[in-house]
């Protein structure tokens, strides 16, 4: 906040010497100062600095509309005070209008062009209008007359991460942490800026540093990573699943010896459904967990599934066709669990398996209506080795996934 000046006008100056502004503007009282600023004003008019004085106040008292038109009265008087334009840009910030205060802080900058408060404002409300690239310029300019100010940096590591770059983003806040250890803000940023990344270890390692610092914001980091680290071994578990369908598959002909076969199904297909069915079971077991007393916490599941897609976007197929079908099975699956919810929750899964198996055989044969429920398990030597499938590749998707996230901390 700026400081109360005293005024150019000899009348005013003479009123305003008797008044300790400073003191009374950080009171909790600022409302008894702007009544003494407006009595002056009401005598001289015409001075800028009441005008700007009267600014500061209405802005310590967030009513930025009146603050505005403070300012804008002592720029009718006096076009060359920058501050009032550094205070009349940060007001028009607070109200988000972003290219009024540019302006505003652009002109400060021309009256003052190395000034490293007006440099940093202007680079604040480039970013929050969404032009990152000139607030990090700028950021970077206000560094070179104060290497040393590590707010600055904070205000650059957060540019460099909000425009996708995070790898400037830990360069930055490594500084930072370098000059002060104990900076809380500083480590969590870090810490967040190795999730994006994917270096969870080096996320975990700031946690720790963190939790004797802010436990709050050590908890804050740890909800963000945890999320992340399941996602991680879920998905591996799920490339482990994948990348052993076509052995299983080989294993089921050569080995079955005449009993089963698979001949008649198409084996591309297959391999299509079953990667779904163990993905779809990874997500339904994620959304379906509950925390001990039935309580549930959406936003946790919600950012494990993101993790999860995230990660297996590296391995699974990236097709319009194959989207659309993990979104129907996925819809399908769905509607299965929920109508076997009663038997379930009792810890009865086998009417649930058996309908799960006649559903999965009915998406790799084919057939649709329940009519052909007798003619698909009537070809026995083709649908065992299904059902066996679906058995094995929901269990690994669904019931191990439940066994993981029990242990970690409840949902």
């Amino acid at each position: 906040m700026g400081k109360l000046t005293v005024a150019t006008c000899p009348k005013c100056r003479e009123v305003l010497l008797g008044i300790d502004l400073s003191k009374m503007f950080s009171s909790n009282n600022p409302e008894k100062g702007l009544q003494i600023l407006k009595s002056i004003v009401t005598e001289t008019p015409c001075d800028p600095t009441v005008h700007y004085n009267i600014g500061l106040v209405y802005s310590k008292l967030h009513r930025y509309e009146e603050a505005i038109e403070s300012y804008k009265k002592a720029i009718d008087y006096n076009t060359e005070i920058p501050e009032v334009y550094l205070y009349l840009g940060i007001a028009y910030g607070y109200l988000g209008k972003y290219e009024d205060s540019i302006s505003a802080l652009e002109k400060a900058k021309q009256l003052i062009p190395n000034d490293e408060k007006i440099l940093c404002s202007l680079a604040i409300e480039y970013c929050k209008s969404g032009k990152l690239e000139e607030g990090i310029v700028i950021f970077k300019d206000a560094l070179k007359i104060n290497p040393n100010n590590t707010s600055i940096l904070g205000c650059l590591g957060e540019a460099y991460y909000e425009a996708g770059n995070d790898k400037d983003a830990i360069i930055v806040y490594k500084q930072i942490v370098e000059r002060e250890p104990n900076n809380a803000k500083a480590h969590y940023s870090l810490g967040v800026s190795y999730i994006s990344v994917h270096n969870l270890e080096s996320a975990r390692e700031e946690y720790d540093i963190l939790k004797n610092i802010d436990e709050d914001l050590a908890k804050d980091l740890i909800d963000n990573i945890e999320p992340k680290e399941i996602g991680l071994k879920l998905s591996r578990q799920l490339k482990e699943s994948i990348e052993s369908i076509p052995g299983l598959l080989s294993i089921i002909e050569n080995e079955g010896k005449g009993m089963v076969s698979l001949k008649d199904i198409d084996k591309k297909k297959l391999i299509r459904e079953l990667t779904i069915l163990t993905y779809v079971g990874r997500r339904l077991a994620i959304q379906l967990m509950q925390k001990k007393g039935g309580g549930r916490d959406e936003n946790k599941r919600r950012e494990i599934c993101n993790s999860l897609d995230n990660y297996s976007s590296q391995f699974l197929e990236n097709s319009p066709e194959f989207n659309d079908l993990v979104d129907q099975r996925g819809e399908q699956y769905f509607q299965l669990l929920q109508s076997h919810n009663e038997g379930i929750s009792n810890g009865d899964w086998k009417k649930f398996f058996e309908a799960l198996q006649f559903k999965f055989e009915q998406f790799c044969l084919g057939g649709g209506d329940e009519e052909d429920r007798i003619i698909i398990l009537g070809r026995f030597t083709s649908t065992m080795p299904l059902m066996m499938l679906a058995n094995q590749y929901w269990s690994d998707g669904f019931i191990e996934t439940v066994k993981l996230l029990k242990t970690q901390e409840p949902l």
